[in-house]
Formats: C-alpha cells, sequence, structure tokens
C-alpha cells in the first residue's frame, strides 16, 4: 500500500468498534480498531469471551507499513494557507537585487534593448526551471539532496547514477550557501546606510572637514557618495595587495545581519511565516522602493530624457558588446 496512490489524509486516525454478543451461558465482547499513519496503517482485534467461571481473552495486531515513502517527509511542517506560500515565493525569488542591480544593468546594456533579451530567457528558461523546483519540492518535501536521491530510481538506480543525481543535490546547496554569504554582505551594506540614515545631516551629502577645511580626497572625487562608500563605508584599501584590516562598523552590522537571518530560519516557516510577519515584509518591500524610486525619479531633472532612453532601446546593443 501507498499513500501516493491512495490518500489518508480525509481519513480519521482511529476508527473503533465494538459488539457483545451475549447468550444464557456464554458473553463475548469484540473489539476492533484501525489507525492510520503516515506510511503506515494498523488493525487491532480483541475478543473477550466468558462463561461465568473462565475468561478467555485474543489479541491481534497488523501493522502494514509503506516502505516506500520518506520517514521525514511528512513530519516537515506545512503552509497554513496559499497566501503564506504565494508570500514565501515572492520572497524567494524577488529580492534587494531586484531593486538595485536590476536598474543599473538595464542602463549598462541598451535601456529597454535589455528587457528583449530578458523576457526571452525569463520565459524559455528562468520560469520553467523556477516551477520544475518548486514542484519537485512540493511533492517531495525534502532538501535539495534528499529530493534527487528520492529521484534517482527512476532513472535506472544504478551506484554510478545515483552518484550523479545526489550530486545535483550538492551542487544546489553548495550555490545556495555562497550566494547567501555574498548576499549578506548586502544586506550588512544596507543595514549601515539604515543606521546613518537617521543622521540630522546625511553623512554622503556633502564632504566632511576637517579643522574648519574640506577634505581634498572628497573635493576632487566624482561625487560626496562615492567618497563616503570608499572612505567611510568599507574603507577601500590604497592597493590590492594591501588587505586592510576589520571595519569595525560593517562588522557589527553583519554580524547583525546573520543573527537576524538566524532568527527568521531557526523554527523554519514557523519563525519566518506564521509566527511574525517577516515572509509578508519581504515579499512587499522592494515593490514599495521600487515605487517610492519611481516617484522620486519621475521627479527629478531630466526624467524625461531618461524615460525616452527607456523607449528607444538601443537594439545594437544587444548583438555587440
Amino acid at each position: 500500500m501507498s499513500h501516493r496512490e491512495n490518500d489518508l489524509s480525509c481519513i480519521p486516525t482511529n476508527i473503533e468498534e465494538s459488539r457483545i454478543i451475549s447468550n444464557t451461558s456464554i458473553e463475548s465482547k469484540f473489539s476492533s480498531k484501525v489507525t492510520f499513519s503516515a506510511g503506515s496503517v494498523a488493525f487491532e482485534h480483541k475478543s473477550n469471551e466468558t462463561d461465568g467461571l473462565t475468561e478467555e481473552k485474543e489479541y491481534h495486531q497488523v501493522v502494514i507499513n509503506d516502505n516506500s515513502s520518506s520517514s521525514g517527509a511528512d513530519d516537515r511542517e506545512g503552509w497554513d494557507n496559499k497566501i503564506q506560500f504565494l508570500m514565501g515565493v515572492i520572497s524567494y525569488a524577488v529580492g534587494l537585487g531586484n531593486v538595485w542591480r536590476f536598474p543599473y544593468l538595464c542602463q549598462k546594456n541598451g535601456g529597454g534593448a535589455f528587457l528583449i533579451p530578458y523576457c526571452i530567457m525569463m520565459f524559455v528558461e528562468g520560469t520553467p526551471l523556477f516551477l520544475v523546483e518548486l514542484g519537485i519540492g512540493q511533492k517531495l518535501r525534502l532538501g535539495p539532496v534528499g529530493v534527487w536521491n528520492e529521484i534517482h530510481p527512476y532513472f535506472g538506480g544504478q551506484k554510478v547514477v545515483l552518484s550523479i543525481m545526489i550530486g545535483v543535490g550538492v551542487s544546489a546547496a553548495i550555490v545556495s550557501f555562497l550566494v547567501a554569504l555574498y548576499y549578506n554582505v548586502i544586506i550588512t551594506w544596507c543595514i549601515y546606510y539604515l543606521y546613518r540614515s537617521f543622521d540630522i545631516n546625511l553623512p554622503w551629502s556633502s564632504c566632511p572637514e576637517i579643522n574648519g577645511s574640506v577634505v581634498e580626497e572628497c573635493r576632487i572625487s566624482s561625487s560626496t557618495t562615492s567618497y563616503f562608500w570608499n572612505r567611510e563605508a568599507i574603507n577601500t584599501s590604497e592597493s590590492i595587495g594591501d588587505f586592510g584590516g576589520f571595519v569595525p562598523h560593517m562588522t557589527v552590522s553583519l554580524i547583525l545581519a546573520w543573527v537576524l537571518i538566524y532568527l527568521c530560519v531557526m523554527r523554519g516557516i514557523k519563525s519566518s511565516g506564521k509566527a511574525c510577519p517577516v515572509m509578508y515584509l519581504t515579499a512587499t518591500f522592494p515593490y514599495a522602493v521600487t515605487t517610492i524610486f519611481l516617484i522620486r525619479s519621475l521627479m527629478l531633472d531630466g526624467a524625461a530624457e531618461g524615460l525616452k532612453y527607456m523607449m528607444n532601446p538601443d537594439v545594437s546593443s544587444i548583438f555587440f558588446f
């Protein structure tokens, strides 16, 4: 019996039936119980006969296990409703890159022309892979390594094939780990800028002064924001051979970023989606920030020229790099 073929989730976990049959000399009692659990069905039958002098008892139990199912898959926490799942998917697909990196790449690679290959690859490759990943995860309810370990019998079940399939899952886990490393650095920058934005005068709006005079490096710099980024935020070293040292404020911001990530994932979806509104914030925040940037950009000088550049794409930039 396989719970994949027969969904037992809608059947009560315990079904009991008892009967008493009696006559003038013998009284019989029968009790039956059926218990459904993840991947197994248990049948219990008890009988008790008495004739006034002696008593006979019988007990039978049969347990049918479905060994084809994964033991830990059904114990995983599930979403309460479709809204939680939708918000989780949006949080997974939309992030800070949509706010700070995509507009830059679009402007650098021909404006509106960049959207042509982007949309083609999104519908041809990105969306199908995304849906396949979601479908496999929802069906098997396992991690990346466990998923491919479960899938491998469909490819022949040989040891060579098995190692290759598990390698796909291990590679996916390594990629996620590497992405988390550099993405947390970006979150660190955001935390530091958020902290400094509460200053009365924004530190990147003007050049700092030392002994009543403007810092020369900032004065000849291309912009005050560039000086703040390179000298105060990350404190760029003079050369690639100079490793520099720890930047205290960035170190504290990085530790805070990792602590926040741990608090969000320490209990799985209970902490990220059910017990706190973190998931709802991460799902809607990029859209809110993008809308604010759009409104602010339209109020700046040269907004019309920027829209004109976007609406008149340079198609030649697609074919010549």
